[in-house]
């Protein structure tokens, strides 16, 4: 589905959307007002409309898809927000169970003879030189107005839950025709044809209309050649006066919708093209992966065996950047992959992450976190990647992103001695490609890993032994047994020391 969009109107058509926006506007109000009372037979509605504001039966079926989509639009965005507000609320408890028992612990470590205490405690007594508080009493103060938003965001989440569905409609000129297949131009109602547009005129403005206005638009700047194909003649049908054969332009549905922005009156065209023919080969002749961070991207090129091609690094620096700076840097990103991808003939593979959770917690991370996720356009990256690889005809493949960047660092960093980026795009490429995720047979001998279980089992029991190993440590590693082995043995010392214990 594309959209095409132009300012360049002719007076006549502006005039005539001008007066036909209030109309329509009048019929959206009672449409939406109906639906949201559980009107739900179109058709009594569709006459209903009819017969109230003197409009036809396309036109009255355009109101109430308008209508159905906007409360559909409202409803998911209230989902949306109450979910959201739900995960902050979880966050905050969270931090406030923690904060107590951190208050809670300090406390009973300072009661006794704490200078003799070998263990120490989360929450160290001092004292504020600024403002003469004690870390207590500045940790309770911070519990006590955690405990207000808490009440706060409840009242709110319960208050959303029971209030009704509200639907905003735009005073500004805004009206919408509905197309349809099978029909002349993609619409019954506004038909285009690339230079001129033909509209039937409702009953209520045929006395200053006509029942048909026509007039010649300019072409749109961008996406004309588009909408020409889809305009291409595709049958014939009989005129029953004349017997004459007229050629008809139907098969692809072309929706028009009129809006205002900007004091500019704008008309957007949209059309189901057809699916470009794809010009990369299946997955299993290779596939390129690419790994998101905040400051780059890495990217990846695997063979049919599952080995490196080729590897690099675009900068991906949008930190304190204009929204039109920061869609120009992606656009340049996307541009580079999409070309890398043709050149290669390979489908793209990213990872599939949602980072509704963590920006639900930004509050109670820290401002240097929020600042970093807030400026990292992840999901405006990613739709931005899959337009211009679905305009290119590339595949793009969606893959599990858990233990990637851990089988970067543990399989792939050393070996080809590159960034954990890199390594983790090759991570994701090979699993696009569902090939083998295991671990170097040294440290599953070491660890005793179980054959049966799923090998993201084994991954997890090597995380948990290397726990405190810092990314540089990686790189230095000569061989796995000589790492691995003494800390597994210490592992395995501490857990016969408890079992013995427990005996």
């Amino acid at each position: 589905m594309k959209t095409y969009a132009t300012d360049n109107l002719p007076v006549i058509l502006q005039n005539f959307i001008a007066d036909y926006s209030k109309v329509y506007r009048s019929a959206l109000i009672f449409a939406v007002n109906q639906r949201l009372l559980r009107f739900s037979d179109k058709s009594k509605l569709n006459t209903l409309i009819q017969q109230t504001f003197k409009i036809n039966k396309r036109q009255a079926g355009a109101v109430i898809a308008d209508a159905d989509g906007k409360i559909d639009s409202a409803s998911n965005c209230r989902a949306n927000h109450v979910k959201h507000l739900e995960g902050k609320l979880k966050s905050a408890l969270v931090w406030l169970r923690k904060a107590e028992k951190s208050l809670k612990d300090s406390r009973k470590h300072y009661s006794g003879k704490w200078h003799n205490k070998k263990q120490s405690t989360n929450l160290k007594l001092f004292c504020y030189l600024d403002t003469r508080q004690t870390s207590w009493q500045s940790k309770r103060f911070t519990i006590h107005h955690k405990k207000r938003y808490i009440t706060h965001l409840e009242r709110q989440i319960t208050t959303l839950k029971a209030a009704p569905i509200r639907v905003t409609i735009s005073t500004q000129a805004e009206c919408f025709f509905l197309g349809s297949k099978g029909e002349t131009c993609g619409n019954q109602v506004f038909q285009f044809d690339g230079l001129t547009v033909k509209v039937r005129v409702p009953e209520c403005l045929e006395s200053k209309y006509g029942k048909t206005l026509e007039c010649a638009v300019s072409p749109f700047p961008y996406g004309q050649d588009k909408l020409e194909q889809a305009l291409s003649t595709t049958g014939f049908t009989t005129n029953k006066k004349t017997g004459q054969q007229i050629p008809i332009r139907y098969g692809l549905a072309m929706t028009h919708r009129f809006y205002a922005k900007d004091l500019r009156g704008f008309w957007a065209v949209t059309v189901d093209l057809p699916a470009p023919k794809r010009v990369t080969r299946p997955r299993q002749y290779g596939c390129i992966g690419i790994d998101i961070n905040p400051k780059s991207v890495g990217y990846a090129v695997v063979d049919h065996d599952g080995n490196l091609v080729a590897k690099g690094r675009l900068p991906f620096d949008i930190s304190s950047k204009r929204r039109g700076q920061t869609l120009a840097i992606i656009a340049d990103v996307c541009n580079s992959l999409v070309n890398l991808a043709l050149c290669y003939e390979m489908p793209i593979c990213f990872e599939n992450l949602d980072f509704s959770v963590k920006k639900s917690q930004l509050r109670e991370r820290g401002r240097k976190y929020a600042r970093m996720l807030s400026n990292f356009a992840y999901s405006r990256f990613i739709e931005q990647l899959a337009l211009q690889c679905g305009n290119a005809g590339i595949e793009v493949i969606r893959r599990n992103p858990a233990w990637s960047s851990f089988l970067a660092l543990v399989k792939y960093l050393r070996m080809y001695g590159m960034s954990s980026d890199e390594a983790a795009a090759i991570v994701l490429a090979r699993r696009a490609m569902n090939l083998s995720e295991r671990l170097p047979r040294s440290i599953t001998a070491l660890l005793g890993v179980n054959p049966r279980k799923h090998v993201w089992s084994g991954i997890n029991q090597l995380n948990k032994v290397l726990t405190g190993m810092s990314r540089h440590d990686f790189y230095s590693v000569s061989n796995w047994e000589f790492k691995v082995k003494p800390l597994i043995e210490s592992a395995r010392q501490i857990e016969s020391k408890a079992s013995r214990k427990a005996l």
